[in-house]
This record gives C-alpha cells, sequence and structure tokens, in this order.
C-alpha cells in the first residue's frame, strides 16, 4: 500500500493489526477501513444522536478552542475582504468567531451532516452548502477552514485535487497529531478516522501546491479534546 501523502511504501504498523499501516518515510499513519459510502454517510447522520452525553462536546467547551484557533491564524495571516469556506461547520461556532475578528469576511459554510445543516446552519448563514466537500461547484475561494476535517476523508488526494480546482490561496487545517496520539486499532471494525499526520506527512501531502506558513502542535485543550497539528498554508 501507497502513502498517500509521500507516495512511499507504508508497512504494517504492527503484525497483529490487519487495517493499520505506517509510512517510514513520513510517519503518517493510515487505517484501511473498507465501508460502502452508504454506510459511512449513515454512520454520521446517526454520530451524535448515538453518543453517550458524558462523550459530547459542548459549546462551552469549544469556545476556548475557537479563540485560540483564529488568534493563531490571526498572527499568521488577515482574512479580512476574503471570501472563505469552512468545511465540516457544524454550528458555525467557529466561523463567527473569526467573522468578528476580521473586517468584510464572506463566509461560506458547508456540512455533511443533514441535522447539523437544518438545525443550524440554514438559519444563520446566506451560503450553505449542504453536501460532500468534494461535491461543492463554486469556482474559487480565497481561503479553506478545516478543522478536524481532513482525517475523515478517506483518499485525501481527492481532498488535495478538490483545493485546487476550487483556486484556494490559503489552507487552514488541523488534523490529528500522530507526533503526540497513540496508534490503535478498534475492534468493531470502523472509526471515522483513517488518518493521523505529522508535520513531515502533512506538508508532502500539499507541497506540490502550497508552502507552509505556521504550524503548531497543540496540547489537550487548546483547540481539541486531544493533541493537534494546527497549519496555515499559502499557495505557491
Amino acid at each position: 500500500m501507497k502513502c498517500q501523502c509521500c507516495n512511499s511504501e507504508m508497512n504494517l504498523f504492527r503484525p497483529q493489526m490487519k487495517k493499520t499501516f505506517k509510512c517510514p518515510k513520513c510517519g503518517h499513519v493510515y487505517w484501511h477501513w473498507e465501508k460502502s459510502e452508504d454506510y459511512i454517510k449513515n454512520y454520521y447522520d446517526n454520530y451524535r444522536k448515538s453518543m453517550p452525553p458524558h462523550k459530547q462536546v459542548t459549546t462551552a467547551m469549544r469556545k476556548p478552542w475557537c479563540k485560540n484557533i483564529t488568534n493563531f491564524v490571526k498572527n499568521t495571516i488577515d482574512l479580512s475582504d476574503k471570501e472563505v469556506l469552512e468545511i465540516g461547520a457544524f454550528d458555525g461556532l467557529l466561523s463567527n468567531t473569526f467573522n468578528r475578528n476580521f473586517t468584510n469576511y464572506k463566509i461560506h459554510v458547508n456540512e455533511y451532516d443533514s441535522w447539523a445543516c437544518d438545525n443550524y446552519l440554514k438559519d444563520n448563514f446566506a451560503n450553505v452548502h449542504k453536501c460532500n466537500f468534494l461535491d461543492i461547484e463554486k469556482n474559487k475561494f480565497d481561503a479553506l477552514i478545516a478543522i478536524d476535517v481532513l482525517e475523515h476523508f478517506q483518499d485525501v488526494k481527492c481532498f488535495h485535487k478538490k483545493i485546487i480546482d476550487l483556486d484556494i490561496n490559503y489552507l487552514i487545517i488541523q488534523v490529528p497529531d500522530g507526533k503526540e496520539r497513540p496508534v490503535r486499532e478498534n475492534p468493531n471494525g470502523f472509526d471515522p478516522h483513517y488518518h493521523l499526520f505529522t508535520i513531515q506527512s502533512i506538508k508532502k501531502l500539499f507541497k506540490s501546491t502550497h508552502k507552509l506558513l505556521s504550524h503548531k502542535h497543540t496540547s489537550h485543550n487548546f483547540s481539541a479534546k486531544g493533541p493537534e497539528l494546527l497549519c496555515v498554508f499559502e499557495k505557491i
């Protein structure tokens, strides 16, 4: 199996793991879950309903996370007068935080979760894309926000191709930090995460089109429950 980030041959992470692969060159970890698109769509449609209360992430928890992400981005680039697409927007909390910090900020929100679109986004945002990110048809955005989204794409090369199609200048991306997170294989045969990234692997994924401007290895509860890799890229 080839690494989706650097195209090197991947190895099983451990012999007893049958679905977990690691790249010896860039350190990228990939879980090879073989599930249909219908299965995955149904999983996400029922994800929030089946989650026990003690595992749910509340708005109160997320507000400081959104503030920390916004401040990190503000210290790197200015999104004033820019047209920006946030994918995986859920309730739009991060987009609203950005909107308060940049002037003349035009936001588009995208969400695959039908429930989130119907209950949060459609009444609060003028530009809502209720679809898979790969199906968005608009031609160009100045920037893309993808916080804890990229790891849910089985094929991250398709994600990169879509970024090229949309002619996106800035990428604001947060992914699970493979340097800090333990690697486990879900005994139930599916987990919504396909990838653990390293700074080397995410740089290699975008190296043909975007350069890394800034990154941060975040600690627990800085911008998510666990350690994350927060990055800002600019088109070459």
